[in-house]
């Protein structure tokens, strides 16, 4: 027995060990991963003109993010001395980036104030559609004799019965008010004159190119080098159409044109289906019903304004992406200004990193360069061991407890 026991103990403390070795190897590959985040220039010289408001906010987006990220790669490239990013962060680059941010995310707002109207509207119009429905649900519960299992003290237990309140049903009413109608159906058409008068932007830079073949060789070599070590890092040679596809991600992947997209779709939709939706409110009489399930889709008449209502949601809440981007990029496009321009403090590695690293990623939800590979310190070496060792002494500590207790028994 006694044999057994030190064996478990010794495979417990190789576990644990194996545990620890397993949690250093994950937290030196995740930190080196780290220490190389994607550095690459917009290129945006090399976009065949014109250039809008929407290409120029991108472009200096994405040009104000990698220019924290060089000076992260920078830093984190040497193993003695290390700098801080601020020391070794290009300002003057930074700060005609930033500026650029703030300037054409305002240009931008401006040309997308036919949006903004609509999108002003579809609210009005929403709260219209909401007063042609009442929905109203009653959930009903009962009560029943369950047993309960009851300790007596003594290691036993007894059984016993006791009322408990459990859920029955819903009784669910719809209620349409035709004399709603009037007022939704106006504002229905103002929201469609709106939009035909609002000069709806679509800027569409997702169709445009950084065309390789318009930079000079040394920048078209350098292009190359940095997909190959800062964005896909590999160590061979990386292809052209690798190297095409990596510089155009700022295009490719910016929200801008699928958000806006999305919204007029929805808009679309419902200037399809409304006149079908107020003539089925029209004719539509009071429905009840009593279910097993909390909600109820409710009759077809109830569910042809609804639908209205979530596209109408979803117009808004698509424009409302694009709005929130052009606000978080200029706040920090401000706030990583003021930090390189603030001398007597320097801000932390991290921190000018996490702003770039928000920026990007709200700008360019469908990028597939993946910015984010900063892991906080010593995460994956916590994890590591934790998941070693667990692995790891469990098996032992089972055959502990089944030859301790074979042997008590």
């Amino acid at each position: 027995m006694q044999g057994l026991l030190w064996l478990a103990v010794a495979s417990a403390s190789f576990g644990m060990l194996s545990g620890v070795v397993s949690g250093w190897t994950a937290n030196r590959i995740m930190s080196r991963k780290s220490q190389v985040l994607p550095s690459l220039p917009s290129y945006v010289e090399a976009v065949a003109p014109p250039h809008d408001e929407a290409v120029r906010f991108y472009a200096a987006v994405h040009d104000m993010a990698m220019t924290v990220t060089e000076a992260w790669n920078a830093v984190h490239s040497r193993t003695l001395g290390r700098p801080s990013l601020e020391q070794v962060l290009d300002k003057t680059r930074l700060k005609r980036h930033c500026d650029v941010v703030r300037t054409e995310a305002i240009a931008l707002r401006t040309r997308l104030v036919g949006f903004e109207r609509v999108m002003s509207h579809a609210n009005t119009t929403y709260k219209a559609l909401d007063q042609l429905w009442e929905y109203n649900a009653q959930h009903r519960s009962t009560t029943q004799m369950v047993p309960v299992m009851i300790s007596n003290g003594q290691g036993g237990f007894t059984t016993t019965m006791q009322v408990q309140t459990v859920y029955s049903h819903t009784d669910h009413t719809f209620t349409p008010h035709a004399a709603a109608l009037p007022a939704a159906a106006a504002q229905l058409q103002a929201l469609f004159v709106t939009m035909q008068r609002g000069r709806m932007y679509q800027p569409c830079i997702g169709q445009r190119r950084v065309e390789l073949a318009q930079l000079q060789p040394d920048q078209r070599s350098l292009a190359e080098r940095l997909v190959r070590h800062n964005v896909l890092e590999v160590s061979e040679e990386v292809s052209a159409d690798q190297v095409e596809d990596a510089v155009n991600q700022w295009l490719s992947g910016a929200g801008i044109d699928p958000q806006l997209a999305d919204a007029m779709h929805a808009l679309q939709r419902v200037q399809r289906h409304q006149s079908a939706a107020l003539a089925a409110t029209e004719t539509a009489d009071r429905h009840a019903c009593q279910t097993r399930s909390r909600v109820d889709g409710g009759p077809e008449s109830y569910r042809r304004v609804e639908a209205l209502k979530s596209d109408l949601a979803t117009a808004m809440r698509r424009y409302r992406a694009v709005y929130d981007t052009m606000i978080l990029c200029s706040e920090i496009a401000e706030q990583l200004d003021g930090w390189s321009a603030d001398a007597k403090t320097i801000e932390g590695d991290r921190a000018y990193v996490g702003r770039a690293i928000k920026a990007y990623e709200s700008a360019f939800p469908g990028s597939n360069i993946d910015v984010d590979q900063v892991t906080a310190p010593g995460w994956p070496f916590v994890i590591g061991v934790s998941a070693g060792v667990l692995a790891a002494a469990v098996p032992p500590a089972l055959t502990m407890a089944y030859y301790l207790g074979a042997y008590l028994l």
